[in-house]
This record gives structure tokens, C-alpha cells and sequence, in this order.
């Protein structure tokens, strides 16, 4: 009897080491799964500028726009001749442009921009379609503190 006393005190040791190291090990992978990434949208409402439309059909795609030369392969002027500047420090800033074809009308939010290691940048929005169908191309972006050529940012679009 005093056997088997033993083993069941070694067996709860050992059980009672193992479910601590599980609590431990998801505790960490807790705090490290994301981070809020402080950002403001931005538009070009007001401005002289318009996206550049997709030709339909599309996939969506999410960009990081770090300079005015890439930033000017994204936007088309709707008046030539009052040409004016937007006002981007791109040295400190960098926008993140989502956009796709959709075959239905829609409505688009950014939610949120996370980080997460070992996948990069989220940049999680919101899609609402109605039953209007009517090819619509869509355009969200952000601007937050600088992310470096090599980067990853993937995009989550939640309907």
C-alpha cells in the first residue's frame, strides 16, 4: 500500500509540474499574440487627388506606401491645374492603403492595426455589401509611425 502511495505522489508531482508549465507557457504566448498599433485614417477628401481605380475582377491588396514617388503610382489628380501637396512626413509615417473590386456596393471601415510577431502587420476592416450590383472599387488607408521595406502586413477583412 505504501507502493502505490508513493507512485500516486509522484504521478500527482509530476501532473501538477506539467499543468504549470502549460499555465505558464499560454500566459506568454498571451501577452505576446498582438498589439494595438496606434494609427489615424486617412483620405483624400478635400484634395485635388483620387485613388487610382482597379479594373475588375481583382483580388484586394494591402500596400505600405513609404515615399511620394510610391505614393504617387496610387492617386490620379482631378484638377491639373491646381495641383496641390498632401501633407505626409514619410520619413517618420508610412500609409497603408487597402483596396479591391467588389461586384456589389459597399461600405468599408478600418477596425483596427495590430502587430504580432512572427506574422508582421494586421490591418483588420470591416465590409459591408448591399444587393445593389454595381461594380464598386473600394480604397481605405492609414497612416502610422514608420514600418520598414520587408515588412509584412496582410489584411483582414471582416463582413
Amino acid at each position: 500500500m505504501r507502493i502505490v502511495g508513493i507512485i500516486i505522489m509522484k504521478f500527482l508531482y509530476i501532473a501538477s509540474a506539467a499543468i504549470l508549465a502549460i499555465q505558464v507557457g499560454c500566459s506568454q504566448k498571451i501577452d505576446t499574440v498582438k498589439s494595438h498599433v496606434p494609427f489615424s485614417v486617412f483620405s483624400l477628401s478635400e484634395t485635388n487627388y483620387e485613388w487610382e481605380e482597379f479594373v475588375y475582377p481583382h483580388n484586394s491588396e494591402v500596400v505600405v506606401i513609404n515615399s511620394y514617388e510610391d505614393f504617387d503610382n496610387y492617386i490620379k489628380t482631378t484638377d491639373k491645374n491646381n495641383i496641390t501637396t498632401i501633407p505626409i512626413d514619410f520619413s517618420l509615417q508610412s500609409l497603408i492603403l487597402a483596396r479591391g473590386v467588389e461586384p456589389y456596393a459597399c461600405h468599408t471601415e478600418i477596425l483596427d492595426l495590430q502587430y504580432i510577431p512572427d506574422k508582421g502587420y494586421v490591418m483588420i476592416m470591416n465590409m459591408s455589401t448591399s444587393l445593389a450590383t454595381v461594380i464598386t472599387n473600394w480604397n481605405v488607408a492609414l497612416l502610422t509611425s514608420k514600418i520598414h521595406d520587408g515588412e509584412k502586413v496582410s489584411l483582414v477583412i471582416d463582413n
